[in-house]
C-alpha cells in the first residue's frame, strides 16, 4: 500500500486521517480530451478516468475506395485542407478494416507541422498522390485564372524590339570601327564628320520611334498562356503548356487580368 501511495505522489507519513482528495499525475503530457469516470463514482485500478490528447502530433484518416486504397504506397503524400489552409501529410499505413457505414478503406496519414488548434473528429478534404507517378510542371494555384473561357497562366511578354536593339548595337559598333579607319586617312575627315552627324541624327529619330513603340508595348507586359490542368496537389497544380524554367505571375493575377481586359476594350474602341 505504501509503495502504491508513493507512486501516486502521496507521502504515507503525512496521512493522519482519511482523505478524499489527492493529485493524480498522468503518465504523459497532453490535454484532457474526454472525462470518462463520472464525478463521485467508485473506480478501481483498471477503470479509465479520462483521455489525453497529445497536441504535438495529429493524424488524419482518409476514406478511399478499395481500388484506390490498394494503390497507396509508402511514397504517397497528402494535403489536408482545413479552414482555408493546407497541411502536408505523409502516409503511415493502411488500416486493416473497412468502415462499416461507408464501405471504404481507411488510410492513416500523419500531419506534418500541424498547429495545436485542430479539432478532433472533424471532417475535411484531402488531396492524395496515387501511382502511377509522372514528372510534370508545377505552378501555384493562385497563378491559374479563367481568361476568355480557358485556364491560363500569365507569363512575361517577349518583345521583338529587344533582339532588334541588340542587332542595332552590333551595327553601331561596326560603324564606329569603319569611321575610325576613315579618320586615319587625311582629306576624308570633313566628310566623315558629316556622315557621322547624319547617321547620329537618323539613329536618334529611330530611337525615339522605338522608344514610343516600346512604351506602347509595355502597357501590357504580360500575355496569357493556355494550360491544361493535370492534377491538384495542395497549393500547387500540375499543368501542361508551360516550360519548366518559364517565369509566371503567381500573385496579383486579378490585376494583370483586369489590365489585359482594359487594354482589349481600348483596342476595340479605336
Amino acid at each position: 500500500m505504501s509503495s502504491q501511495l508513493k507512486s501516486l505522489g502521496i507521502n504515507p507519513d503525512d496521512l493522519k486521517s482519511a482523505t478524499d482528495q489527492f493529485v493524480l499525475y498522468a503518465h504523459a503530457d497532453g490535454v484532457v480530451g474526454e472525462i470518462l469516470a463520472p464525478l463521485h463514482s467508485n473506480v478501481n485500478a483498471q477503470t479509465p478516468l479520462m483521455t489525453l490528447v497529445d497536441q504535438r502530433d495529429y493524424y488524419a484518416v482518409a476514406y478511399l475506395a478499395v481500388d484506390d486504397a490498394m494503390q497507396v504506397s509508402k511514397e504517397a503524400k497528402g494535403w489536408l485542407k482545413v479552414a482555408n489552409k493546407v497541411y502536408p501529410s505523409h502516409f503511415v499505413h493502411l488500416l486493416p478494416s473497412i468502415d462499416e457505414e461507408t464501405q471504404r478503406a481507411k488510410v492513416l496519414f500523419q500531419i506534418e507541422k500541424s498547429p495545436s488548434s485542430l479539432l478532433l473528429g472533424s471532417f475535411a478534404e484531402m488531396d492524395i498522390s496515387l501511382a502511377p507517378y509522372q514528372n510534370a510542371v508545377m505552378v501555384k494555384k493562385s497563378a491559374l485564372t479563367l481568361f476568355q473561357g480557358d485556364w491560363v497562366v500569365f507569363v512575361e511578354t517577349k518583345h521583338e524590339e529587344d533582339e532588334h536593339d541588340d542587332d542595332e548595337a552590333n551595327e553601331h559598333d561596326g560603324h564606329d570601327h569603319d569611321a575610325h579607319k576613315e579618320d586615319e586617312h587625311d582629306g576624308h575627315d570633313h566628310d566623315t564628320h558629316k556622315e557621322d552627324d547624319h547617321d547620329a541624327h537618323e539613329k536618334e529619330d529611330n530611337d525615339e520611334g522605338e522608344h514610343e513603340d516600346h512604351d506602347e508595348d509595355e502597357e501590357v507586359p504580360y500575355m496569357p498562356k493556355v494550360v491544361n490542368i493535370i492534377a491538384y496537389t495542395g497549393e500547387y497544380v500540375a499543368v501542361e503548356g508551360i516550360e519548366a524554367d518559364e517565369e509566371y505571375v503567381s500573385e496579383g493575377v486579378y490585376f494583370v487580368k483586369s489590365m489585359m481586359l482594359k487594354s482589349s476594350l481600348g483596342e476595340h474602341g479605336h
